[in-house]
């Protein structure tokens, strides 16, 4: 299933539809605005983007790289800083398609593309491309145009929605495929593509939030110029999604320009982290059939001529990894390591590849010894915590899984990966406490209840456990009673 037709997904799921192919009542549709005028609460808009997430994470889309998640993540929050709505929740993650795209969610959630990154050439114009999904997020432009598309074409775009909702969650592609590529889901497209007074009003907001937060303006129209020169030529199946979405005119790209003019800022060089990262996603898509036919290297390379070095011999030793030659990665990583001890990314990467070649105690000990440099990275954690899970040591990793969900990088993949470490363990009820949390997390609220009231009536559960497992118990059933109806009806006929 290609992301296009997730992105149109999420953005439809947020018009309620009965899954049971009984019609679509337009009379329940809620409306949606801003708060405090009838309309969706952020409670609520919250709960959508989180269900949304929730299902393209089952459905396998998305990166669950720890490096990748906290660099992109950490732009992010850089950028919400300094934005009109520092105090909402925002959530950033990288959907695991070559596609470039990037998308915002109701909620504040937030999706860049694999092939957004590798299509970047600085790190002002990825930044630039998040500040203006952020906008969107913080102007309500999600919601208005929900609201808009609500007057049109409902029982279609239910339909539509239902296909690629059933494909996604039975693995049959060619019917999402069928749904997304048919006239009509084109035609819902157009009807929720960002109208233009939204798309200069995110423009504006996000060049002003970029240069609060120290990234060159002129990144938003350098990255938008350049896309657009790229596919000046291409057929209508070559566009990236990210142009047909977000509409893109020689005034607003004047416009752009002309506002990044207004605010005297100093062009950085791109962070170390942005060439990590987009040498660590160009190896693991090297040869990938869904790669975009375009140059993924970028052409402003690093000043520092000793890291421009050091990043072309971790994207070689990344690609000899990701291609099985753990090995030769493993010789060039120790290298890397030894010249620059200070770089989280080297360090993960060489006990990846001792462990590819079965070398689990020379790993772990890697990883101990990275982490007394680094105490408390999560990427450096889960690598160790895996590695104990694979050695038949649960105990001590379920003690690792700990320290990451208290900290602020938690993913759902660790409430999963701790329970099965107390699974392994023998600490069966903690097991299903942590399954529930995990299906909460997801937004599947019905696999969450049935997990916490096992915990809470397993023989072994623990009297010191029983309050933590009915503070759970009690968030659950407060968040099913919010939930709609017509979800409810959804997640018992997906039980």
């Amino acid at each position: 299933m290609r992301l296009g037709a997730c992105i149109l997904a999420a953005i439809l799921i947020a018009v309620p539809f009965h899954a049971g192919g009984q019609g679509f009542d337009s009379s329940q549709l809620p409306k949606l605005g801003d708060a405090g005028s009838g309309a969706l609460s952020a409670q609520e808009q919250a709960r959508i983007g989180r269900s949304i997430v929730g299902q393209l994470r089952e459905a396998g889309a998305l990166v669950e790289d720890p490096e990748i998640e906290n660099y992109v993540r950490s732009v992010g929050q850089r950028l919400v800083a300094h934005s009109t709505r520092p105090e909402e929740h925002y959530e950033f993650f990288v959907v695991n398609d070559t596609g470039i795209n990037a998308f915002a969610l109701p909620g504040g959630y937030i999706g860049i593309n694999i092939g957004l990154i590798l299509a970047s050439d600085t790190e002002a114009e990825l930044a630039g491309v998040m500040a203006h999904e952020i906008a969107h997020v913080t102007q309500r432009h999600i919601a208005r145009r929900i609201e808009d598309a609500q007057t049109t074409g409902l029982a279609t775009l239910g339909a539509i929605l239902a296909a690629i909702l059933v494909g996604a969650q039975t693995g049959q592609g060619d019917i999402a495929a069928a749904g997304a590529m048919s006239a009509q889901a084109l035609q819902a497209r157009r009807q929720l593509s960002f109208s233009r007074a939204h798309e200069h009003e995110a423009d504006r907001i996000g060049i002003r939030m970029m240069a609060r937060a120290g990234y060159d303006p002129k990144g938003m129209a350098d990255f938008f110029e350049t896309l657009q020169q790229r596919h000046r030529h291409a057929g209508d199946d070559m566009v990236p999604e990210y142009l047909r979405t977000h509409p893109l005119t020689a005034t607003r790209l004047t416009e752009a320009r002309e506002r990044a003019r207004e605010y005297a800022i100093e062009p950085r060089e791109s962070s170390r982290s942005y060439y990590l990262t987009r040498a660590r996603l160009d190896a693991k898509t090297a040869g990938s059939p869904l790669r975009d036919l375009m140059p993924m290297i970028p052409s402003r390379m690093p000043a520092n001529e000793v890291f421009m070095e050091q990043i072309q011999r971790y994207t070689d030793a990344m690609q000899d990894y990701f291609q099985g030659r753990s090995e030769q990665a493993a010789e060039k990583l120790a290298e890397l390591v030894e010249e620059s001890e200070d770089v989280i990314a080297y360090h993960r990467a060489l006990a990846d590849a001792l462990m590819a070649q079965g070398k689990t105690d020379v790993a772990l000990e890697h990883y101990s010894d990275a982490l007394r440099l680094f105490p408390g990275n999560v990427a450096l954690l889960e690598g160790q915590a895996r590695i104990l899970m694979d050695i038949g040591q649960p105990a001590r990793a379920a003690e690792v899984f700990a320290e990451i969900l208290n900290s602020n990088d938690a993913k759902p993949r660790h409430f999963r990966l701790r329970a099965r470490a107390e699974s392994e363990a023998g600490n069966t009820a903690d097991s299903h406490y942590y399954l529930a949390h995990y299906n909460f997390a997801k937004g599947n609220l019905l696999q969450a209840m049935t997990q916490i009231r096992m915990a809470q009536t397993h023989p072994s559960v623990r009297m010191h456990r029983t309050a933590r497992y009915n503070r759970l118990a009690e968030e659950i059933r407060i968040a099913w009673e919010q939930t709609p109806p017509a979800e409810r009806q959804a997640q018992r006929e997906r039980q």
